[in-house]
């Protein structure tokens, strides 16, 4: 019983000189110990396309340091005097860029008609894509008789590299006028 007994005491102070020497080790000896672990990647990443060319790894983004502010504007004028459409583009996408329009704003302004619909356009591929903007009556302005509209709108919009972006406006009016802007950001294309 003795034996036994001094048996466990013995067992037990090894097992506790353990635990205190593990939590006070230095780190130096920690890390040499680390040390004997290298990892290699040598594994080649490539992007094949269905025609077997390369391209670009596609990566996520996840700090967003890859992001460029963005923003433009235009003047949109009387295009077609007969059906009082006002356009405007922005200038074109850089290559290797993808535009994300966040916001779109707009002041119309129309001396005796009304505006009575906007548009912005945008391109992914070889498609255009046309989207609605609601225009809002807006007060009289001193100063600048006539009808007023505005619009502030909060988007999600694409563009691909060499796309440009239009604004279109339905006036009433052949002397029409809109100040078109747009806000987002330029990212590589191949982020998604």
């Amino acid at each position: 019983m003795r034996f036994a007994k001094r048996l466990l005491m013995g067992t037990g102070a090894v097992a506790l000189a353990a635990l205190i020497g593990t939590l006070i080790a230095p780190k130096a000896a920690q890390a040499v110990v680390s040390t004997l672990v290298t990892v290699a990647n040598n594994v080649a990443i490539v992007n094949p396309t269905p025609s077997g060319t390369i391209q670009p790894v596609i990566t996520t983004e996840t700090d967003s340091l890859s992001r460029v502010p963005y923003q433009d504007s235009c003047q949109a004028v009387n295009i077609i005097p007969s059906a009082s459409v006002l356009q405007c583009t922005v200038s074109a996408v850089p290559a290797g860029k993808r535009l994300v329009i966040e916001e779109v704003t707009a002041l119309c302004h129309a001396p005796t008609g009304k505006v009575a619909d906007g548009s912005i356009t945008t391109s992914i591929g070889s498609s255009l894509i046309e989207h609605v903007l609601v225009l809002t009556p807006q007060d009289s302005i001193v100063g600048s008789p006539g009808n007023h509209y505005a619009i502030s709108q909060q988007v999600r919009f694409y563009t691909d590299p060499g796309s440009a972006v239009s604004f279109t406006f339905l006036s009433g009016d052949a002397a029409g006028l809109c100040s078109s802007t747009l806000s987002g950001y330029l990212e590589p294309t191949n982020i998604q």
